[in-house]
This record gives structure tokens, sequence and C-alpha cells, in this order.
């Protein structure tokens, strides 16, 4: 199970990637070549993910089997109505997730990619990125534009895994 979630968070960020010289993008090349074979929908939802950002969500107002309302951590903001069934059966008011939020149309949707973080490892993640600005307060909202947090994807990844890891292999992580 976790395994897929994991694969599915490594290709999305490899989805919405720019590469360089010329800022070439798979999904991009993707819809020019073989997008004529994909439903409208599905090119939208292609179009759309290419361009969502993977960031640390506040979970509230959970409606099982519809929906919930998600807050930025990270980027802040109000929160927002995301549309989701399955996600909404195992969420609970005040949960961490890391996601990409999809919009398609008026809905937004969650990403194949949901990563649920516990509270010490989701303010573990907020503070490694206070540090990273040079802001000491907890107070201190980051300013990280969306440029650069679509450049961090990897590391609610990475994040998430060093959370996870020494729990699952039954032993604390090495102190260094």
């Amino acid at each position: 199970h976790w395994a897929m979630t994991l694969w599915g968070c490594a290709f999305e960020d490899l989805l919405t990637r720019e590469f360089e010289p010329d800022g070439a993008n798979i999904a991009d090349d993707y819809l020019k070549r073989r997008g004529w074979k994909e439903t409208p929908a599905a090119r939208a939802y292609i179009r759309a993910l290419r361009k969502s950002l993977m960031s640390l969500y506040e979970v509230s107002e959970v409606i099982p089997g519809r929906s919930f309302l998600a807050r930025d951590l990270i980027r802040g903001g109000e929160p927002v109505l995301i549309s989701e069934k399955s996600a909404t059966q195992t969420l609970k008011a005040w949960d961490r997730i890391a996601a990409r939020i999809v919009p398609i149309g008026e809905k937004r949707i969650l990403g194949g990619g949901l990563l649920p973080f516990t509270m010490e490892a989701a303010d573990n993640l907020i503070d490694g990125l206070r540090k990273a600005e040079c802001k000491r307060s907890r107070r201190a909202k980051l300013a990280i534009d969306d440029d650069t947090l679509r450049s961090l994807a990897h590391l609610f990844t990475t994040a998430w895994l060093f959370d996870v890891l020494p729990k699952a292999m039954g032993r604390d992580a090495p102190r260094l």
C-alpha cells in the first residue's frame, strides 16, 4: 500500500518538474504527442496536475464520502473545500496530510499521493523550512513562493519517510 502511494508521489513530482535548458515538462509533452487519445476530462486533469503543488495541510470539517476542508500550513490562507470520497473515510479533524490539491473546474480534488503526517513530523517539517529561511519565531510566516514549493516536493516524502520508517522497523531513528 505505502509503496504505491510513494510511487504516486514520486510520479506526480516528476509530472510537475521542468527540465533545462528549455523548461520542458513530461506532462506537456505527453499531451502534445498523445493527448488526443485521452478523454477531455483526463486531459483537464493532467493539465491541472502538472501545475499542482505538494504542500502540508490541516484537515477539518470532514464529511465521510463527500468532502473536507484543507488549510495550507506552509502558504497560509483560508481553508479550501476538497471533494473526496475514499480519503474522507479515514481522515479526522486536525489530521495533517501532505498532498496535491488539483483544481478541476469549480471543484478541488486530491492527487494520487496522500501522506498522513503525525503532528510531530508536521512540526519538524515546518520548523526545518523556517530554519532554511532564517526565521527563528514559530509565529513567523513562511515566505515560500509556488515555484520554490514546487521544487521542494521531494521534501514532503523525505520528511514522511524519516518519521515512518523507524517506527515501521521497530526502533528509533539513529541520533547523530
